[in-house]
């Protein structure tokens, strides 16, 4: 039985490592400039804490703030590297 496991987790890896390339190469790079029209269009507010991150975001001071993406990229959820898959987040709460 541990056989049959290795191999679906082998293959489910290898799945979501072709699937992230194929995102890097088909879709639009996730810049800052999208990231800020993200950011806005969703009222600066963190989807994690409700935090408003506009003060943080707009002066550049991005310490407490990360890209993170909607759709996890793990074993459960084939989330890609994508616009309107990535968001800005509060850092703390992204751990």
């Amino acid at each position: 039985m541990a056989n049959k496991y290795a191999k679906s987790t082998v293959s489910n890896q290898a799945i979501r490592n072709i699937l992230g390339e194929i995102s890097f190469s088909l879709f639009d790079e996730i810049t800052d400039d999208y990231l800020l029209e993200a950011a806005k269009f969703f009222g600066y507010l963190c989807p994690y804490t409700g935090d408003n991150l506009k003060n943080e975001i707009e002066s550049g001071k991005m310490d407490n703030i990360e890209k993170d993406h909607i759709m996890p990229i793990s074993k459960e959820h084939v989330g890609l590297n994508v616009r309107g898959n990535v968001v800005y987040v509060r850092k703390s709460a992204n751990n």
